[in-house]
Order: C-alpha cells, then structure tokens, then sequence
C-alpha cells in the first residue's frame, strides 16, 4: 500500500520516485516475483515501469527496454477487466507515457 502511496504521489507531481522500492521489487528471486505477479501485479509493472524510465537516464537503451517489455508482457497475462481495476487505482497510464516520452 505504500508503494502505491508513493507511486500515485510521484505521478501527481507530489514527491520522488520510489525507486529504492522499485529496483528491490525486479530483484527479487524468481518465485517471490511469481507471488508478488498474482497477489499485487500492478507493483510488478509500476516497478518495472520506473526502473525502465530510470535506466533510459543512466544506462543503456537495451537495458531499459527489457524491464519496459517485462512490464508489457506482465500485463498481457492479466484479464482485460482486472485490467481495467488496476488502471483505475494506479497511474500505470500516466507511467508508460512517461517511459515513452523519456525514451523518444
């Protein structure tokens, strides 16, 4: 709830990234990532939608792109009505437009 917390309040122009959180979330070994995938997947995509954006500043392109396609590919597995839930309570619009907007 605080990553969410935290992530609404970065896209309203309220505070930072949360990307201590973030970079801990991708990191995660794989089987704790497939839990937190079906119990909260819109902190999976959120966390690969910021570290995304972050490495586009620092890193390289090839580097960004592969969490920006973990997100999508996340997504994709998610029913389209869920979907649509998860838009609603968090700006996962507003963090791929800022992925692409970065990266163009």
């Amino acid at each position: 709830a605080e990553f969410q917390r935290q992530v609404n309040r970065y896209f309203r122009g309220q505070g930072p990234p949360p990307l201590d959180v973030a970079y801990t979330a991708v990191g995660l070994d794989q089987a704790f990532l497939a839990s937190m995938m079906s119990e909260c997947f819109p902190m999976y995509f959120m966390a690969n939608l910021l570290v995304a954006t972050s490495q586009l500043y620092f890193n390289t392109v090839e580097n960004a792109q592969g969490f920006f396609e973990n997100a999508l590919a996340v997504a994709q597995q998610v029913p389209a009505e869920r979907l649509g839930l998860y838009q609603q309570a968090w700006p996962m619009e507003h963090a791929m437009g800022e992925y692409q907007q970065v990266f163009a």
